[in-house]
This record gives C-alpha cells, sequence and structure tokens, in this order.
C-alpha cells in the first residue's frame, strides 16, 4: 500500500516539486504554514461577546459555553532534527509569538524527516515544569488552530462562529404512511437517531420548527429483534415535522422501496463489531445514520446510483480479538455486487513495545518507540502518545507525535525538561491507512481532542486524547467526518499502561 510513502505524502499534500522540466528552472518556495495558537475556556454564553467564538456546550455545566483566547504567551515553536533533537536557531520563543497569536512556520527550517513541536511549559518555576508536546513530521506539515492550557490573562478572544445550541423539542416528530410486516420505522435528523414500533408520531431528535430534513427508514425485525431488514425509506421535508402535542393538522408522508438494493458484507474471523457499526449518507451537507450493521445480518441495503442521495459508506468499529486493537473503517460505497469486507493488515501483540534508548542508527535518539506489533508498510500516519515525567522532580511529560510510519518512531527533545521514562509510562499508538492522506490526516487530529476536558484544562487526560491538538469547529467537524466518509480508510490503535 505504502510504495515511497515520503513522496506520496509530499505529493498528496501539495509538497510536491512543479514546474518545467528544465533542470536550470528555479524550484519553488518552500511552503510556509500557519499555526493559530489559541487557549480553550469555559464562560458563562451571556458573557461571551459577539464575533467571538463558541465552539460547543459545556456539557459539565449547563449554561455554559466552550470558546476561546488567543493564546500569546507561555508556549513556544520548536523545531527538531530526524532524532528529535531541538534546532534551537529557528526555535521560536515565547518572547517572539505575535499578538494575533499565529506564528509561521517556513518549511524550509525544517529538515527532511525531522518535526515541529508546539510545546508549554506549565509552572516553570526552579525547573519544576510540566510539559505538554504536539508534534508533526515534516511531512505531514499544514494549516492548524491548536490549544494550550494555560489561561491568557488579558489576551483578546479569538474570532470565530458561535455555535449556540438549539433545543431539541422532545414532542417533535413525523408520521409516515404504514407499510405492511414493518416492525420499527427510525428517524434519523442529521446523526440524531431516534424510532418508533408504529408510523404515526415518529419522534424525531429536532427543534421546533426543524431546519432540515429527516430521513425515515422502515424495517422488518429479524429473529434477534435488531432493526436489520430495510425495505423501505424517505427523505421528508422539514416541515413535515410537527409537535405532537399540537392539535394542528398532520400529514402523514409516504415512503419508497424503489431502487433499493442489498449489499453483502463479511468481516474478518478475527475481528468482532460493536452496536456502533452503521452505513451513513450524505445529502445536501448533512449526513445521516441510514442504517446500523449488526453481526445478525450479512448484508445492508443501499439506494442505487439512480437515486439522487449522494453519498454512502459503511463504517465498521470494533476489536481485533487476538491482540485488542481498536479499529474504525470507512469503506466508500457505490452500489457494486462485490462483498464489502471488514478486515485488517496483520496486528500482533501490543506487550513488547517500550521507550527504548538503544535507537538504530538510522536515528541516534536520545529515546525511541520500540516495537514490532505492525508492519508500518501497512499503514501511511501513525499518531504516537507517550505520557512519562522528567528528571527533575519526577513531573509530567505528554507528547503526541503525528509521522510517517514507524516502528522505532523517535521521541521530542523538550528545550527546557529531559524525560525520565519508567515502566508505568502510558504509550498509545495509532495507525491509518488511507487514500486520502490530507483528509485522514485531518480527520485524525480532530478524532483525538476531546475539547470538553481541554476547555477545563483538567488534570486528568483521557485516554486516546491529545494534551494539546487540533481543533475544529462543529461545522469544520462535520465537514472532516463527510470528507472521511468519502474515503477508503481504516485507522486502529492500542495502549499500554
Amino acid at each position: 500500500m505504502k510504495k515511497q510513502l515520503s513522496l506520496a505524502i509530499a505529493m498528496a499534500l501539495g509538497l510536491s516539486a512543479c514546474g518545467s522540466s528544465d533542470s536550470a528552472s528555479t524550484p519553488p518556495p518552500a511552503p510556509k504554514y500557519d499555526w493559530q495558537i489559541i487557549n480553550l475556556n469555559v464562560a458563562n454564553q451571556a458573557d461571551v461577546a459577539k464575533g467571538c467564538i463558541i465552539y460547543d456546550d459545556a456539557l459539565a455545566e449547563p449554561e455554559k459555553v466552550i470558546t476561546a483566547s488567543v493564546a500569546i504567551y507561555g508556549y513556544n515553536i520548536l523545531f527538531h532534527n530526524r532524532d528529535g533533537s531541538v534546532i534551537a536557531k529557528h526555535t521560536i520563543k515565547a518572547t517572539e509569538v505575535p499578538s494575533s497569536g499565529i506564528v509561521t512556520i517556513d518549511s524550509a527550517n525544517v529538515p527532511d524527516g525531522g518535526f515541529v513541536s508546539l510545546e508549554e511549559v506549565d509552572g516553570g518555576i526552579g525547573g519544576n515544569a510540566d510539559v505538554y508536546m504536539f508534534s508533526v513530521q515534516k511531512e505531514l506539515l499544514s494549516d492548524l488552530v491548536l490549544n494550550v492550557r494555560q489561561p491568557q490573562n488579558g489576551a483578546s478572544c479569538y474570532k470565530g462562529e458561535q455555535n449556540v445550541s438549539v433545543e431539541v423539542v422532545k414532542s417533535a416528530a413525523v408520521s409516515v404512511l404504514q407499510e405492511k410486516n414493518i416492525g420499527y420505522y427510525q428517524s434519523s435528523y442529521g446523526l440524531d437517531v431516534d424510532g418508533h414500533s408504529i408510523s404515526s408520531h415518529i419522534p424525531v431528535k429536532s427543534e421546533l420548527p426543524a431546519k432540515k430534513q429527516v430521513l425515515v427508514t422502515a424495517y422488518e425485525n429479524d429473529t434477534e429483534g435488531n432493526a436489520t431488514i430495510m425495505s423501505y425509506y424517505g427523505l421528508i421535508q422539514s416541515g413535515y415535522i410537527y409537535d405532537s402535542n399540537s392539535d394542528g393538522s398532520i400529514v402523514a408522508r409516504p415512503l419508497t422501496n424503489e431502487n433499493l438494493i442489498n449489499q453483502a458484507w463479511t468481516t474478518a474471523n478475527n475481528l468482532s463489531i460493536d452496536r456502533n457499526s452503521a452505513v451513513y449518507m450524505v445529502n445536501s451537507e448533512n449526513t445521516y445514520l441510514w442504517q446500523s450493521i449488526f453481526n445478525s445480518n450479512q448484508e445492508f441495503a443501499l439506494v442505487d446510483g439512480s437515486s439522487n442521495m449522494q453519498q454512502w459508506s459503511a463504517y465498521f468499529t470494533g476489536t481485533d480479538n487476538d491482540y485488542d486493537w481498536r479499529y474504525h473503517t470507512f469503506i466508500a460505497l457505490d452500489g457494486s455486487n462485490s462483498v464489502v469486507e471488514n478486515a485488517l493488515p496483520a496486528m500482533y501483540d501490543f506487550d513488547d513495545i517500550s521507550i527504548d534508548t538503544n535507537c538504530g542508527s538510522e536515528t541516534s535518539a536520545d529515546f525511541c518507540i520500540d516495537t514490532s506489533s505492525f508492519s508500518s508498510n501497512d499503514f501511511d500516519l501513525q499518531r504516537t502518545q507517550v505520557r512519562s515525567t522528567t528528571t527533575v522532580g519526577g513531573r509530567n511529560f505528554y507528547q503526541s507525535i503525528y509521522a510517517v510510519p514507524n516502528a522505532q518512531q523517535v521521541l521530542m527533545n523538550s528545550s527546557a525538561v529531559t524525560m525520565a521514562p519508567e515502566s508505568a509510562n502510558r504509550i498509545e499508538i495509532g495507525l491509518t491507512a488511507s487514500d486520502n492522506l490530507p483528509q485522514a490526516l485531518r480527520y485524525m487530529m480532530a478524532e483525538s481532542v476531546n475539547i470538553q476536558t481541554a476547555a477545563k484544562d483538567s488534570p486528568l487526560v483521557p485516554n486516546y486524547s491529545d494534551t494539546n491538538g487540533s481543533i475544529l469547529t462543529i461545522a469544520e467537524k462535520s465537514a472532516a467526518h463527510q470528507a472521511i466518509l468519502s474515503t477508503n480508510s481504516t485507522m486502529v490503535s492500542n495502549s499500554k499502561n
């Protein structure tokens, strides 16, 4: 899959050389990238000024929202050699960060195979510092919005759209015409799913008045009582979603089975799938959960190419039963008769993983991750996170690294302290194989940040979450999800301690 990977990544990200074949041509300048640094925080919604960003509700605190300030101090941008050592002459110090919080990275200052890091040293008095690092290999650099943990007292708010939640009305419903042999009607208002055993007053997780269409799918129940056998479907206009507590006129809409076909699927014997597995459908910039996938039925329904529905994707999620690797697989669907196969590259025992000082001659790094639990040739992207301690005071040392896959991934050096690995360290590895590397990287980074805990600066870091990382708005996350649905991508992850 991964032949001449560095070149493939460079081409996919727009980094390859272009122009005429004339050997005397001047090569294009190395690309530059903007990293907008922010600090997520929680505030009362009424206190967030117009034009200042609201990312989401603060789920743990009603009436509060997640907003952000421009981050202008308390962090460094480090440039690293291939071995993780810091290139001092290109390091951007906190005192050099502009008031916009935007740091421009000239990739010409990063050696091939090198890295760029956002480093935050928190509480650095007398060497008593926690270190949080987010690192990206040169071949994967892009424009990013990144979070730091330290409050930015006196800094201006970060400008952007305000994602204010709408009230879901519990009595919102839609009605369709009753069909024979149907045991369950499912409504999907975007990704918010509900349902009813009869065709009238099907609950819809919607605001009123509704703003988008609702997808209704009708199922015959299989022998295990799951909604697996789809017989009818319909996209129903928002105006037909009503308040079931009102006395107004209710119009039951018809469903159809036009061009409904069945698609067979299989899963490898060593994999289990969980109940989050599903088929998704995209229409008019909205993503709908079309049909859940269960082990009890080895096929799902699609509408063939004559439909105006735009995009289909099978999403399998579960566990590798041999070595407990978690996986997520997206398979773009075209309605062909070929069997959709849920399978992984060969994965191996993760217990062999360690933080090593005996790094290979190619890197000569101070520390590296060493493992034989996967083949780097099977994947295109790798996320490595280490939660360790420092030589000074046993303080926290966190780092997340996004790189070309390497079973001996080097760890980044800090500008302030030295890592002191111990047996209790937590190590996480995430791997991605994809036919669209930029979209897969964007999705992978965004899914690796929990903005709810990041905004609270919680001392507890959720498993498989970056401490600092890429932040997307709700609209950007929706777009990233739709984009990954159009790819064939497999993501696996595992951890130790």
